[in-house]
């Protein structure tokens, strides 16, 4: 038994979703023709920084996950249209901050968007969903500094060891104030999450442009490398963990009122009990089908809001 299906494919599958990701990416490869700077080489490199970022918020969003098509959708969208809508608003202003707005609004109407469409129910959706619109703004933000630069293999490896997390960064841990404004019902701690993701961006930003750390060479590493992925991880095991426990209660109120078995919530907080029962299913439609299931308990659990942004 199993709760009520839902779409959990309605972010990325609408038709008019994709023409606007096409339309964009097509312009951006117009303006930016990549394969006439970039190596195999530079890919390899881009594609491996992407991937650490990409593992990261794969690992934090195990009980829930999000389809495939959501996450293209974050990803291309970052990558696409937030970056292109920044480059030519970004052109009327030349102050650090208006970037900024410009930038993290670019990435927020994303965010709204799948809020909008009920793939939000917990902290750690917010953690990975931004997360995800802001790797793709990262990921071409680091294509067109290669393609611009002298030495795009030296940049791309520059910028994967000290700015990849970066965007990831500001949007992931805003979008965790914005999710937790919405499922409490309240807007002055989205727009507070808002503004922690600019601050962050900010803050970023102008120790660049003031060259704060051009005599520390620690200090820059500390900063640039090592901060922003520490308190990625941190935030992920913690909104996990909050995760786990909100299925664990929502769960034994499931169970008492008849709705879930023991057995289900076993399988929705347990991933030992997971593997085990996927690897007892002999058909790969069965596996799929089990694990359909199991995320739609896991949705229904943690859906107890109908608050809009």
């Amino acid at each position: 038994m199993s709760f009520e299906q839902t779409d959990r494919n309605s972010i990325g599958s609408r038709f008019m979703d994709w023409p606007v990701i096409a339309i964009c990416g097509s312009i951006l490869a117009w303006m930016t023709q990549p394969w006439q700077v970039l190596t195999i080489n530079d890919a390899a490199v881009l594609l491996v920084s992407v991937s650490a970022v990409f593992t990261l918020l794969w690992w934090s969003d195990r009980y829930e996950r999000e389809p495939i098509r959501t996450i293209a959708w974050a990803l291309l969208w970052g990558a696409f249209p937030a970056c292109l809508l920044s480059y030519y608003l970004e052109g009327t202003l030349t102050t650090l901050s208006g970037g900024v707005l410009i930038e993290e609004s670019m990435k927020l109407i994303a965010l709204i968007l799948i809020i909008r469409r009920g793939s939000v129910q917990s902290w750690t959706d917010g953690l990975v969903m931004g997360g995800y619109i802001g790797l793709g703004f990262a990921a071409f933000e680091d294509l067109v500094y290669a393609i611009n630069g002298n030495d795009s293999f030296h940049i791309l490896v520059t910028r994967g060891i000290f700015s990849i997390f970066a965007h990831t960064f500001f949007s992931g841990i805003g979008a965790v104030v914005i999710v937790m404004g919405y499922l409490k019902k309240s807007k002055w701690l989205s727009v507070l999450g808002f503004l922690i993701a600019c601050f962050l961006h900010l803050t970023w930003n102008t120790v660049l442009a003031w060259e704060i750390f051009s005599y520390n060479i620690a200090g820059f590493f500390f900063f640039f490398s090592f901060l922003p992925p520490l308190i990625l991880c941190v935030t992920s095991v913690l909104v996990r963990k909050q995760e786990k426990h909100e299925l664990l209660v929502q769960g034994k109120f499931a169970i008492e009122s008849g709705r879930m078995t023991e057995e289900q919530l076993w399988l929705v907080v347990s991933m030992k009990g997971r593997r085990q029962a996927l690897r007892n299913l002999p058909e790969r439609s069965q596996r799929k089908e089990l694990k359909s299931e199991i995320y739609d308990n896991a949705r229904m659990l943690l859906s107890k809001t109908d608050y809009i942004l």
